[in-house]
């Protein structure tokens, strides 16, 4: 058998045999490449047949007949029949394996010549089918020859598997200048079997550094551009190798593949850290490459730049964990301009488009083209007022005037999607729909609202000969005496004039700068801030300001401080004014540079809190509270025994103003809004409801919710390694109290809990009784409050039923499980009084089964002899302590719980006499 094969299909196989040790590889100078010897061959046959077996039992009749029908008999009384049951054929290889060792070399090889008898044609379409993926196809062309020739040599079986396993991808693949489709182009000139190995590959890596990411930067605040050097250093060399004509950067499209793969497992709880860092990952790689189109895009001439396409790039830079589908939207685009045309067909019959055009819009590259309007001006209005109809009567686009500043606006795919926008959006779509229909208008810079203008008159003095378009207004006409133009009486002719691609793009960024600026308290709005300067700086990279302020995030976040350095440097060349806040900001580089230098190493050793010398701590990391003040529901990231905040900060919150002022534990909590705060422990208490915060950076501390709390990843379990055990011990109580009432074994799990905690955790435990006292208290006095009595009906009286005998059953009466003896619980009996509160229960039970007996002194009788027994048994405080809280939380179950077991007990205890009858 030979093993001499491509290099990426070794490490597609070694990958694929990976999971299954009878397959692994070891040293064997007879297959150097892989290592396998005969024994591993043969095993991994078994595995080729397993998958036949399991995978295509009943495939050759089902999906078959044709092919089937031409297969010889005895080819499909033998093989079709054994694959249509896999139970015979794996009992036969049980009963062959049972044997000696020539016996089962015996049985495989049989078993291996039966599918050697298989027409070509059918394994083909048997693993063409999209239940087997390519891992399937490299174990299967390992294990026979026969396999590797029907197998590696098939482009078309190949490209099914490319398509099959990586769908949102493929669309991807191919240039829209590229007359072929993917699944139109030869095998020949593509080796499909070659991209499948590299995406791979490719997919293995991504996958391996986003993981490391999470391990060599969890100290830092922000990811700089160098922390993603590993995601560069792929070449598309080698995938253009596989596919000349391709002219995409593969490698760039594949990790941004495997990175949306990662991102939509399908469950938003989980894998959180990978998810967090695949996210950076997805920005740094999006705007990589998106770089690269918007200069393309600003190299191109004026008049052939597409103002759609542009928005569109808007809307891809901004929205990192989406794929803008570009086809998509211009289909709607294609849409609302045929549904104009229809609206003119029907009001206009003899409008120009349809006498000259056929009632067809232009294509978009006659669109782009498009230099002046096609029609007259009449016929030109009338398609405008067609237009007008259809988007904001018919399609229903209305303006967004209650929540004008929302950076959803600017996105061109929401704004269609949504049907809500500002003004530039809106010109830009109405700009675009009215050239597909002949109409040519042109963007308008005006101070705080935008708009168009058409050339209505050829032969009119420029003030006269052009119309303007408010197309936020429903696309209303607007004349020189319209409010719009007398509020702006003082405006320039400059302000009127057709405004570049460039400024209008540039117009949107810093729309959205101030958006980010608004809300850079959040997370999300340092997000916006910074890829609106981002992209400000490539849009117009000869301006001072957007630079200057990118520099400000950059050292705010103290990443990317070699770009801060040469932004600087140019600034003060374009601008010598400038020089004092130059050399401000070249101070605070190299700072953080020496910081950086001096201070890695030991910024990446995470300092541990231990629990044990901070006995004030009453919550964890991972808990979901709540603040009793502002009622936001927030989760705990982290804690200090004392406000470790500034002076200036303390006096600023009003922290002297608390009763326990700055001498109490403050926490960091990432708030829903997306906020970051610092919050003192007097004001937080744990959720009643304990939901998911949806904050940007639980990721980077998280890697689970897991139901009742976030679960800290490795690296926040290592800041603080006592609180994973202190949290888990706070969900178990009061998961405890919750099910309580139905729970049989609760007297052992609540030990269970308690019995785990040492004396690392004496105040957590101090805390944790007296919250839940608290909580028990209150239910215990609500629960006193109902009235529950036993009444007979129609008025008769209660008297003890004389034939009634009381059983005791302790504690079982209310579905409690008290037993002598605890199960793997590692505790003394002695820990808690189990025999004594089962006396207890059975005087409890005996004065309920007492007719005219009144519950309330029955249960304070309970209470009592409970408390009385923790005392006489429990000489440690924080046993006697636990032995109370358990009472309470028993006494709890039986007071919410108790009021149909009394009423049952006084229908055994008693008979209802009429007053005749005493």
């Amino acid at each position: 058998m030979s093993c001499c094969v491509h290099q990426a299909n070794q490490e597609v196989l070694r990958s694929c045999q990976s999971s299954d040790s009878s397959v692994a590889t070891k040293s064997l100078t007879s297959c150097p490449a892989i290592g396998w010897t005969q024994t591993d061959i043969i095993s991994a046959e078994r595995h080729a047949i397993r998958v036949f077996r399991l995978k295509f039992g009943a495939i050759c009749v089902t999906c078959l007949p044709n092919l089937w029908q031409r297969t010889k008999h005895t080819i499909h009384s033998r093989i079709c029949v054994s694959i249509e049951r896999p139970i015979g054929l794996q009992q036969t290889m049980s009963d062959n394996n049972s044997v000696g060792s020539s016996g089962s070399d015996a049985s495989d090889t049989s078993a291996v010549n039966f599918f050697e008898l298989i027409p070509n044609e059918i394994i083909e379409t048997i693993v063409s089918q999209r239940a087997v993926r390519y891992e399937d196809l490299c174990r299967l062309s390992r294990v026979s020859k026969r396999f590797r020739d029907v197998i590696d040599r098939n482009g078309d079986l190949w490209r099914k598997k490319f398509r099959h396993q990586w769908p949102q991808l493929w669309p991807q693949l191919w240039p829209k200048t590229c007359r072929n489709r993917p699944e139109d182009m030869p095998s020949a000139i593509v080796d499909w079997h070659g991209l499948v190995a590299d995406r791979h590959l490719i997919g293995r890596h991504v996958r391996r550094e986003v993981c490391r990411l999470g391990e060599d930067h969890y100290s830092d605040e922000e990811l700089s551009n160098e922390s993603f050097k590993a995601f560069l250093h792929y070449n598309d060399d080698n995938s253009r190798r596989h596919c000349p004509q391709l002219t995409t950067h593969l490698t760039n499209l594949f990790q941004i593949n495997e990175l949306e793969v990662l991102l939509g497992d399908g469950d938003d709880r989980k894998n959180l850290t990978v998810k967090y860092y695949s996210l950076k990952v997805l920005r740094f790689l999006r705007h990589h490459s998106l770089k690269r189109q918007w200069i393309q895009y600003m190299a191109s001439d004026v008049e052939s730049r597409d103002y759609f396409y542009g928005s569109l790039m808007i809307s891809s830079w901004f929205q990192l964990n989406k794929t803008v589908n570009e086809d998509h939207y211009r289909r709607q685009i294609e849409l609302m301009s045929q549904m104009t045309v229809d609206e003119v067909v029907l009001k206009y019959p003899t409008n120009a488009i349809i006498r000259d055009n056929g009632a067809q819009c232009l294509s978009d590259s006659e669109a782009n083209a498009l230099n002046e309007s096609k029609w007259c001006s009449k016929d030109c209005k009338q398609i405008l007022f067609c237009m007008n109809e259809v988007l904001f009567s018919q399609l229903g686009f209305v303006s967004n005037d209650e929540d004008y500043y929302d950076m959803n606006n600017s996105f061109m795919d929401k704004v269609i999607d949504n049907r809500l926008g500002i003004p530039i959006t809106y010109c830009i779509l109405y700009q675009t729909i009215a050239a597909k229909l002949g109409v040519k208008t042109f963007g308008v810079n005006f101070p705080h609202h935008f708009i168009l203008k058409w050339k209505q008159f050829d032969h009119e003095s420029e003030s006269n000969r052009w119309a303007y378009i408010d197309v936020y207004r429903s696309g209303q006409l607007l004349s020189p005496s319209s409010s719009l133009f007398q509020n702006h009486s003082d405006v320039d002719v400059e302000c009127l004039a057709v405004c570049t691609p460039r400024e209008v793009f540039c117009r949107m960024c810093r729309n959205l700068v101030e958006i980010g600026r608004q809300q850079e308290i959040s997370s999300e709005g340092l997000i916006c801030l910074r890829n609106a300067l981002e992209l400000l700086c490539i849009l117009a990279p000869d301006e001072n300001e957007p630079q200057l302020l990118l520099s400000r995030v950059y050292l705010h976040l103290n990443i990317n401080l070699e770009d801060v350095n040469e932004m600087l440097q140019k600034i003060s060349e374009r601008d010598p004014n400038s020089i004092g806040v130059v050399m401000f900001l070249r101070q605070s580089v190299t700072s953080q540079l020496s910081a950086k230098r001096n201070g890695g190493a030991t910024a990446r050793k995470t300092c541990a809190k231990r629990r044990k010398d901070n006995n004030d701590i009453k919550y964890a990391v991972g808990m979901i509270m709540s603040h009793i003040k502002y009622n936001y529901r927030c989760v705990i990231y982290g804690w200090d025994s004392k406000c470790a905040a500034s002076r200036d900060w303390i006096y600023q919150m009003g922290v002297y103003n608390l009763p326990n002022k700055d001498k109490q534990p403050f926490y960091n909590v990432l708030v829903e809004d997306g906020s970051t705060r610092y919050a003192a422990q007097e004001n937080l208490e744990p959720c009643a409801e304990p939901l998911e915060v949806r904050h940007p950076e639980i990721g980077k501390y998280f890697k689970e919710f897991a139901d009742t709390h976030y679960k800290p990843n490795e690296q926040k379990a290592e800041e603080y390694p006592d609180d994973e055990e202190a949290i888990d011990i706070i969900c178990r109580v009061f998961l405890i109290v919750l099910i309580l009432p139905f729970s049989n074994a609760f007297m052992e799990n609540f030990g269970n809990v308690f019995g785990q905690m040492g004396d690392s955790l004496n105040g957590f435990v101090d805390s944790l009784y007296n919250n839940v006292d608290s909580w028990a208290d209150h239910i215990i006095q609500h629960a006193k409050d109902e009235d529950c009595q036993h009444i007979c009906p129609h008025m008769k009286t209660p008297v003890q039923n004389k034939s009634f005998e009381f059983i005791p059953k302790g504690c079982k009466t209310f579905g409690i499980k008290v037993d002598n003896h605890f199960q793997n619980i590692p505790i003394k009996e002695s820990d808690l009084p189990i025999k004594e509160m089962g006396n207890c229960c059975n005087e409890h039970q005996k004065c309920y089964h007492k007719c005219g007996s009144v519950k309330n002194d029955c249960d304070d009788q309970l209470n009592e002899c409970f408390m009385k027994k923790c005392k006489e048994t429990q000489k440690e405080d924080t046993l006697l302590k636990g032995c109370r809280t358990a009472t309470k939380l028993l006494m709890m179950s039986f007071l919410t719980f108790g009021c149909k077991s009394f009423k049952d007990a006084q229908k055994e205890a008693c008979v209802c006499l009429a007053s005749d009858e005493l």
